[in-house]
């Protein structure tokens, strides 16, 4: 996203904000007058914590919002029948992105300011979690985005932003090992979608399969979207050895089916994102695709107590179908959103929070957090670097076999996917609260 774009979304907001400001004053007058207040001006009398949830619903990543969604309901009503936040009710409101940068910051702002969330869970569209860095660090509510670009707990992250879930700099430092060299060989073509996430796999796996000797044969960006592949594959150098393709979902099965086409047989390497929400009649096009997870599809190959009990909660079965529909499971995804609440629950609680005039406290417990495995944080567990918000998980080498599943070949220690802070001396416990 452009700074120009963000200058004109703020500008937009603000207009926002001061007619929302005189519709506010009105509407006080008259519930003074009449003692019928509206619901959002009840809800700052009652004991709850309000969640704001900026989540993409429609467009490009609502296979992945349908999710994100479905896991927050969950995991919101289980703590409330469990007592809530330090005895609060917890309240989610959430408002569609559209996958659209200005929307997504415009919705960002209507939580905060209209809805009065206290925290605020965020996109996984890398341009409208760097796009909300600045805006919550200006109100000050701290912000959880699933977004993967690796600058959004790097150079373009602030004190208020917290990621739980993986970036592109973690996937490729887990991945990228000599050993590929010995299923990939030392020549390998990169196509990637061009935009903030896809540039951010590409500057961080070019580098790292240099160094261990791999001569990149081809750069290829891609625009967002794009249906028809065979004009960027027909650049591909034909002496490549092997394929790194940064796509998601139905994208990513376009470009194996069209390659095809072309004659390439060349292995391919994924990143995250490859398998989610993808049905496997659909999958076993991409068969042969190696693919970095964060948590497996098949339940036997992470088969916990707390992992049956949040697909039970969510309704998907051992294979991660949906039960009663024919929806796949976002499976590197949706387990973000469940650790996102019950990490801002544990905070809140550490940090005797009591209304988001404490908001600097929570920050603070957020800090170097430590969460050990179980039901509040399934997938495994994480530390939450204090210098540049970043949490390190385990990940999965997984491939996809001739049918459309999905089989994991190893478990990567979350303790290999830890880089160095980037950039260097990044720190932001430094920054003011």
């Amino acid at each position: 996203m452009h700074v120009d774009d963000v200058r004109r979304e703020t500008t937009a907001s603000e207009r926002t904000s001061r007619r929302g400001f005189l519709r506010g004053t009105a509407i006080t007058a008259a519930a003074a007058a009449t003692g019928v207040w509206p619901r959002r001006a009840r809800s700052q009398e009652k004991n709850e914590v309000v969640i704001g949830f900026q989540n993409d619903l429609t467009g490009i990543l609502s296979i992945y919002g349908y999710w994100y969604d479905k896991t927050a309901k969950a995991v919101v009503a289980r703590i409330n029948n469990q007592g809530g936040i330090a005895g609060k009710k917890v309240r989610l409101v959430t408002e569609d992105t559209e996958s659209n940068v200005n929307i997504g910051i415009r919705k960002l702002r209507k939580l905060i300011e209209e809805d009065r969330a206290d925290v605020i869970l965020g996109s996984l569209h890398s341009g409208i979690a760097i796009g909300s860095a600045p805006v919550v660090q200006q109100l000050k509510t701290v912000y959880i985005p699933t977004a993967n670009a690796q600058s959004i707990t790097g150079k373009l992250g602030n004190r208020w932003v917290f990621r739980t879930i993986t970036n592109a700099e973690m996937i490729a430092q887990a991945t990228v090992s000599s050993d590929l060299l010995k299923e990939y060989g030392k020549r390998w073509a990169i196509l990637y979608a061009d935009y903030a996430w896809g540039q951010s796999h590409f500057e961080n796996w070019a580098p790292r399969l240099k160094k261990i000797g791999v001569e990149i044969t081809s750069t290829i960006p891609v625009p967002l979207q794009t249906s028809d592949f065979l004009p960027y594959l027909a650049k591909m150098d034909r002496n490549s050895t092997a394929m790194l393709a940064v796509f998601f979902a139905s994208d990513i099965i376009g470009l194996l089916k069209q390659r095809r086409d072309l004659g390439i047989t060349v292995p391919v390497m994924g990143v995250t994102g490859v398998t989610a929400a993808v049905a496997p009649d659909v999958l076993k096009d991409a068969a042969g695709t190696f693919v970095p997870e964060s948590l497996p599809r098949e339940l036997r190959y992470k088969d916990t107590p707390a992992i049956r009990e949040i697909r039970k909660a969510i309704g998907v079965d051992e294979h991660g179908k949906e039960v009663g529909s024919n929806r796949y499971l976002a499976d590197s995804y949706f387990w973000a959103t469940w650790e996102n609440v019950y990490m801002v629950k544990r905070g809140m609680e550490e940090a005797k929070w009591r209304t988001k005039a404490d908001n600097g406290k929570l920050v603070r417990a957020l800090e170097g957090m430590k969460m050990e495995e179980g039901m509040e944080f399934p997938q495994g567990p994480k530390e939450m670097r204090p210098q540049d918000h970043q949490a390190f998980l385990d990940f999965y080498l997984s491939r996809i076999n001739d049918k459309g599943g999905i089989d994991v070949l190893k478990k990567i220690d979350r303790h290999a996917s830890v880089y160095p802070v980037n950039p260097p001396g990044t720190d932001y416990t430094k920054e003011s609260v």
